[in-house]
């Protein structure tokens, strides 16, 4: 027991003072043995939908409710029915936006929970525009003997290179990319719509092709297609072959076109319809089943525009 100066009204005695200290130590000596137990965070309770955090401590006591930080929105995607919402959920339904006014399972209908303010309007779909011709129409590979309608595209050699050009306006035949509407304003009747607008795909092979043998093989990253009949492929034979010798081009192993050459022909003939390759479709390029006995160095280059 601790003896205070205001209980006694005197000064403490030399005993008493004693006595003091004595029991400051005891106590001290009680608090070190013993510890001193710890507060720990026992629980955290979130609410969703006040948007509020409580923490609970080992003893008992409660710090909360605090209110959390409110973000503008979170997005939640189409709007579904059946789906729970909180307050500030972001939805699309049918081309505009809302943002969630109360907590709520959506019902059958979101007209319905539209009418009974669980929604607010945030952005409203416009007003659709008029259906419209297409900006180009492409119709392949430049012919001067034919005339072009306004918008029409074309694949036209151009400083070396295949570029697809779109009609300004209606084209007589006779006037590629690159001439000018009559009249002293030199309007041209062509614009390019790119530039280098092709692909090529080339292998060579010294020697006798072997019987059946892959001479060529790429899996497309990107989608291209290849024009009817082969267009703008180049193929050639450094010795002809002894009699009729074909190549087939295939598209995941099916054949969609062919090389042709005569017995000792010069010059290939070239077939096919014409495909498109999705990313990751192959290309391949066989040899005749049978080696010819003289055809050697082969070269092939086909053509593809990207889509």
């Amino acid at each position: 027991m601790i003896t205070l100066y205001a209980n006694v009204q005197r000064p403490l005695s030399v005993a008493e003072a004693d006595g003091n200290i004595q029991d400051l130590d005891t106590r001290l000596q009680a608090i070190e043995q013993q510890g001193v137990a710890a507060t720990t965070l026992t629980a955290i309770a979130v609410d969703d939908a006040a948007g509020t955090i409580t923490y609970t401590y080992s003893d008992g006591s409660v710090w909360g409710p605090y209110r959390l930080p409110a973000s503008l929105f979170t997005p939640r995607g189409a709007w579904l029915t059946g789906t729970a919402y909180l307050v500030r959920d972001y939805v699309t339904n049918a081309g505009s936006s809302y943002i969630a006014a109360a907590a709520h399972t959506a019902g059958a209908s979101f007209a319905d929970d539209l009418a009974a303010g669980k929604w607010q309007l945030n952005s409203a779909k416009g007003v659709d525009g008029a259906a419209g011709a297409p900006y180009m129409n492409f119709v392949g590979f430049y012919d001067n003997t034919r005339a072009y309608n306004a918008a029409d595209g074309v694949l036209y050699l151009s400083n070396g290179t295949y570029n697809i050009f779109r009609a300004v306006v209606a084209v007589p035949a006779g006037n590629p990319p690159g001439t000018f509407q009559p009249g002293g304003v030199q309007m041209p009747y062509w614009t390019a719509q790119s530039s280098n607008a092709t692909a090529e795909h080339g292998t060579f092979v010294s020697g006798k092709p072997a019987a059946g043998a892959t001479i060529y093989w790429r899996r497309f990253a990107r989608s291209q297609s290849f024009f009817a009949a082969l267009a703008g492929a180049v193929a050639g034979l450094r010795t002809p072959p002894a009699a009729a010798f074909k190549l087939s081009v295939r598209r995941n192993g099916t054949e969609f076109g062919t090389i042709s050459w005569a017995a000792n022909g010069t010059v290939p003939t070239l077939a096919g319809s014409a495909v498109t390759f999705a990313i990751g479709d192959v290309l391949t390029i066989v040899a005749p089943s049978t080696q010819d006995a003289a055809a050697a160095d082969l070269d092939v280059t086909l053509l593809t525009y990207p889509v």
